[in-house]
C-alpha cells in the first residue's frame, strides 16, 4: 500500500510500486505474453527465488498493477495479468529501457554502473 505522504509525489508512488525484485521483468513479461502462470515466471526469471517471486507477485497484485485468477485445480493453476492500471505504466517502463539500451552502450554508463 503507497504511504499517503507519497500521493502528491509521483515519481516516489511510481518508484514505491516498482521497488521489488524482478517487478519490473514481472511487467514486461505480462506485456509482452499477456497471460503467465508462476511456473513461466520461474523459466524467465531466473534470479528470483521462489519465495521472493511469490512475494513481488502478490505485492503486485496488491498495488493493482497485476491480477491473478485462480482456476480451482489440482494441480494449482493460477493466471497472472495486467491490469489496465498495469498496463497504463508500460509506456514509463518501456521508455526506461529504451534509456538503458541506449545509454549503456556508452562507456560513461558502465563506468557509472561498475562503480556501485
Amino acid at each position: 500500500i503507497i504511504p499517503l505522504e507519497y500521493h502528491d509525489q509521483p515519481e516516489l508512488c511510481f518508484h514505491h510500486i516498482l521497488d521489488g525484485k524482478g517487478r519490473l521483468t514481472i511487467i514486461r513479461s505480462l506485456a509482452q505474453n499477456q497471460k503467465l502462470r508462476y511456473t513461466d515466471f520461474q523459466k524467465l526469471i531466473t534470479n528470483i527465488s521462489p519465495r521472493s517471486l511469490s512475494t513481488q507477485l502478490r505485492a503486485l497484485e496488491e498495488f493493482g498493477v497485476t491480477e491473478s485468477y485462480d482456476f480451482q485445480e489440482f494441480p494449482k493453476h493460477i493466471d497472472y495479468q495486467l491490469t489496465a492500471f498495469g498496463r497504463s505504466m508500460l509506456p514509463i517502463i518501456d521508455a526506461i529501457y529504451a534509456w538503458y539500451d541506449d545509454q549503456y552502450i556508452k562507456e560513461d554508463c558502465k563506468r557509472i554502473c561498475q562503480e556501485e
